[in-house]
């Protein structure tokens, strides 16, 4: 950075303290504009507010004072005909939408005439009760009304007094009247005014869409609250809001709402602000201008000279002069310095030009020895080079020698290497074979012990088995004895039976009970016998089975003692077969330790080998990286090739704005796919490279709109939506747009697809805000819904 000079240095100094003036001066008088623009805002809102609520209070009294005589008229005549005669005045018809009288019978009269419905009571309406519960006549709040299913608000009052009024006169003001009111207060250009109740819901906005919503959505996040005074508050980055009271309105508490737009109030404060940066940039640059001016002649200029001055001396011209010598002040005194300065100068240069010529004569001497001692060296150095270059010859070619040597030692390397990993390889093959071998033999041989072992339970269960089927065979013997035994009772009870029917015969008729007796003991001793009989018969069968079961297993014995004796051969030769095994394993376990010597002699290849892995897979990791910049590419590609392609079709592509936003996301999403789709067919029609894609995109595009109006009319018809059949009215219109451009997809016209682009976009922008939003409105029970107060 170049360092200031003294000059600049004191105007920077001096510019410094004028600016800080200057900017302060221009401060105050900024800060004075700004509240005297603040007052002035104040006083119109003062006047314009009070001008505003005093019009507004005197229209809407002169009709309340039309209704109260309306109300004296008909107390003095009921009649139902002179009713009728009182609210046919053309002075309520012109001032009223709708004049009428409740009876406190349930009678309604009104004029114009409108048809009501068949339950229509005035005594359940709020201006009917609002008007009897005061005793006095009243304004109502803003609410639908029933016939019209307009916003209006109504002058209301009692027909007599207490228990003897005949009813209650009344007269509808539509809101629309009340607008023009608000609409002509004049805040100069700079702001409008709006109506809000007591408790914050917007009556009258100049946007219609925030009519008899909360404050907070005219202002969102200001936190306003409507409070009597006409002091402005901040309401947002841009506007300022007062509230002024409407007095006098019996019933109703409203504010008259003054919004003024901050930038438009304080443009006069942008155009001050304007004239005083030029006025203050003016007014530094003359200032600055006369200080620099004023510095350069006074200060700046004769420092610079004596710089100069002395940067000659410094240069070695001591002839130059010393200018303003003659002065008083301290420029004067730096030059009576740098004159003294010179004249040392002057002495001193005398002193080294004799002391130069005296170093001229040593030089001489100097040289002449030093001539004398180059030429010796100058010999000296040629034999030294001169061998030097011969010891570089001989060692150049010393190592173009162990250059071929270490080529050849490491074309040998790599076949030793080769060899090595060969034969390591074989023996590690053999080793393992081995290795499998023996564990081989070694599972034989516990598989044997294992079968010999089995072999040896099996025979003591044979022998056990044995042993038990003999002495089955012996119970079973004895079981023959117990029957023998059985047989010969059952033999002497038939005896017994036979002797007892011999003497039951001899006895007569005194023995037939007991003969009888004998005869069932005969047939049981009979029976007896054929049973033992057969019992006998199974005891000789059992008998045979149990001899057969005894040779069985005999044989089962002997066949079990042969497999044992195999067992124990078997084993004796897996243990032989183990023992060759293990020499073969040592043999080959030792020539593996001598190929690995071999092969940690070629460490260094495998390492650098490892090396070129480890770069290769570094290439590859790059190789992914710049792959996934390359898809991003495509994607950024191919955007902009869509926003070029629609460009040069002079297509202004559909954007997705704010507006079209319904507060519904799964809605919103579908929405903003459906554009996205639309965007990316039309680029691909005229500047695609292909009608196949192109066509799969509009038949994409065809079925998702088919299906979201499915589920749209779906989701309406099960809502009750009064406008469902208007909703389904224009899904079927632009789908029947869709299936003629689908027979326009083979021909190659530009002004079709403009055509059929620009029908898409604007029904899609209008349908998302004219349809979609008022049934979202509906669902969520907000506008749209149809209410009756």
């Amino acid at each position: 950075m170049k360092t200031l000079s003294i000059g600049n240095k004191i105007l920077l100094a001096c510019t410094v303290v004028v600016v800080t003036a200057v900017g302060a001066f221009a401060v105050y008088f900024d800060q004075r504009q700004a509240d005297e623009i603040t007052r002035s805002l104040q006083s119109t809102v003062r006047q314009s507010g009070a001008l505003a609520t005093d019009a507004l209070a005197n229209w809407l009294n002169q009709r309340l004072a039309l209704v109260e005589n309306l109300a004296d008229d008909v107390a003095r005549d009921p009649a139902p005909e002179a009713v009728r005669q009182l609210i046919d005045r053309p002075t309520m018809a012109s001032r009223f939408m709708f004049s009428y009288f409740g009876s406190r019978d349930g009678g309604m009269y009104m004029y114009p005439p409108e048809e009501l419905p068949a339950d229509y009571d005035p005594r359940s309406r709020p201006w009917y009760q609002d008007a009897q519960r005061t005793g006095s006549s009243t304004i109502t709040e803003p609410y639908v009304d029933a016939s019209t299913g307009k916003l209006i608000v109504t002058a209301t009052a009692p027909v007599g007094k207490g228990a003897d009024a005949a009813g209650v006169v009344g007269g509808d003001i539509g809101l629309d009247a009340i607008v023009d009111l608000v609409r002509g207060i004049d805040l100069g250009g700079i702001g409008h005014g709006f109506l809000v109740n007591g408790e914050g819901t917007v009556l009258i906005h100049p946007d219609q869409g925030l009519t008899m919503k909360p404050l907070a959505e005219a202002f969102p996040g200001a936190g306003l609250s409507p409070t009597a005074g006409d002091v402005l508050r901040e309401a947002g980055p841009d506007r300022l809001v007062a509230f002024v009271p409407v007095t006098g309105l019996p019933g109703v508490t409203w504010f008259l709402g003054l919004s003024i737009d901050r930038d438009a109030a304080f443009a006069p404060l942008a155009g001050f602000r304007t004239t005083m940066v030029v006025t203050t940039l003016l007014l530094l640059t003359a200032i600055i201008g006369l200080v620099g001016y004023m510095i350069h002649r006074l200060v700046a200029r004769p420092v610079m000279a004596m710089t100069g001055v002395m940067g000659q001396l410094a240069d070695g011209n001591l002839e130059v002069a010393v200018p303003y010598a003659e002065r008083r002040d301290e420029i004067g005194r730096m030059a009576s310095s740098v004159s003294h300065f010179k004249e040392q100068l002057i002495r001193v240069r005398q002193m080294e030009k004799e002391k130069v010529e005296e170093v001229v004569r040593a030089e001489t001497h100097r040289k002449a020895a030093l001539s004398k001692l180059v030429g010796s060296l100058e010999a000296t150095v040629g034999e030294v080079a001169h061998e030097l270059t011969g010891a570089a010859g001989a060692m150049h070619q010393s190592a173009n020698d162990m250059a071929a040597v270490a080529q050849r030692t490491s074309a040998q390397a790599t076949t030793v290497s080769a060899a090595a990993e060969e034969a390591s390889v074989n023996v590690q093959t053999v080793a393992s074979a081995a290795d499998e071998l023996s564990a081989s033999s070694a599972d034989i041989g516990r598989q044997v012990a294992v079968s010999r072992e089995i072999a040896a339970q099996a025979d003591r269960e044979a022998k056990a088995t044995s042993q038990a089927v003999e002495a089955l065979s012996d119970d079973v013997a004895k079981i023959g004895d117990v029957i023998n035994l059985i047989n010969d009772i059952a033999s002497q009870t038939n005896l017994l039976a036979l002797n007892a029917t011999i003497e039951a015969a001899r006895a007569g008729e005194a023995g037939k009970g007991f003969a009888v007796v004998a005869n069932e003991v005969k047939s049981l001793a009979n029976q007896t016998a054929r049973a033992t009989e057969q019992i006998s018969g199974s005891i000789e069968s059992v008998q045979a089975g149990t001899r057969r079961a005894v040779e069985a297993i005999q044989s089962i014995n002997k066949v079990i003692d042969r497999m044992s004796e195999i067992s124990v051969a078997v084993s004796a030769a897996v243990e032989e077969q183990n023992a060759a095994t293990a020499e073969i394993a040592r043999s080959v376990d030792q020539t593996s330790q001598g190929t690995k010597e071999v092969s940690r002699s070629i460490v260094q290849v495998e390492t650098a080998a490892a090396e070129t892995g480890t770069a290769a897979g570094r290439i590859a990791d790059s190789s992914s990286d710049l792959s996934r910049q390359a898809g991003r590419l495509k994607d950024e590609v191919t955007r902009f090739i869509a926003q070029v392609r629609a460009d040069k079709a002079d297509i202004k592509l559909l954007e997705w704005t704010d507006d079209m936003i319904i507060g519904v996301h799964a809605i919103d999403e579908h929405h903003r796919a459906i554009i996205q789709e639309l965007n990316r067919f039309a680029g691909e029609m005229l500047h695609g490279d292909g009608r196949a894609a192109a066509r799969t995109m509009f038949a994409k595009m065809k079925a998702e709109m088919a299906k979201h109006f499915s589920e749209e009319e779906a989701e309406m018809t099960a809502k009750g939506y009064a406008g469902l059949a208007e909703h389904r009215r224009q899904h079927q219109d632009l789908l029947e747009r869709m299936a003629r451009f689908d027979g326009d997809l083979e021909g190659d016209d530009p002004a079709a697809v403009n055509a059929f682009f620009e029908y898409t976009a604007d029904w899609l922008k209008f349908h998302i805000q004219k349809s979609d939003r008022p049934f979202v409105e509906f669902a969520r029970g907000g506008k749209g819904l149809r209410r009756v107060a």
